[in-house]
């Protein structure tokens, strides 16, 4: 509880508001505590003035928020939203962060895909299919088992593992770095 927080001139307002990265004072009570200092760390500027960035910090912290356990705090978790949400605001593109997140959350969720051979055989040599319902990759002889595999380019394929290795900074980088190369080699 941040009494008069609602108060423009009150110290607390700025803490407040949506996307406030800060250290926190309060005092715990038998019920709500009460939040009585706050200091900024970060704004996140440059997501709050581009709806379409805010969006997607949105969706990235609701998933924290349904998927992270009260009481249990986490220091990878914490260290994952405030990397994606910094990488955003610098400009990186909100949509691929937002992915590559989501794909780093799935672990969080308990439903880590497989990604380093088929599921069923355990071969690692492709083209491989995505199994929505595996939850992971399966290989040509065993595609056939989900008929809703979906087929992944030989791209996808190599990037996908990726993803639960790099940093989401670093994942962002080489996606964008790779699209931008496609697009002026169509030029």
């Amino acid at each position: 509880m941040a009494r008069g927080a609602k108060k423009p001139a009150n110290p607390l307002a700025a803490a407040s508001q949506v996307l406030f990265h800060g250290q926190f004072m309060f005092k715990k009570g038998r019920g709500l505590g009460s939040l009585y200092q706050a200091a900024q760390i970060e704004s996140f500027r440059g997501i709050k003035q581009d709806i379409s960035k805010t969006a997607y910090a949105a969706l990235i912290v609701e998933m924290v928020d349904r998927l992270a356990e009260e009481g249990h705090p986490s220091s990878g978790l914490y260290h994952l939203l405030i990397e994606t949400l910094l990488a955003m605001d610098k400009g990186l593109d909100a949509e691929v962060l937002s992915a590559i997140f989501e794909v780093k959350m799935m672990a969080v969720a308990g439903i880590e895909a497989q990604l380093d051979g088929c599921l069923r055989c355990g071969s690692s040599e492709g083209p491989f299919h995505f199994s929505i319902n595996g939850g992971g990759f399966l290989c040509k002889r065993c595609c056939g088992t989900d008929l809703y595999a979906i087929r992944l380019s030989h791209a996808a394929e190599r990037l996908l593992p990726l993803l639960n290795i790099l940093t989401s900074r670093e994942s962002a980088t080489f996606i964008l770095r790779k699209k931008r190369s496609r697009k002026s080699a169509r030029c």
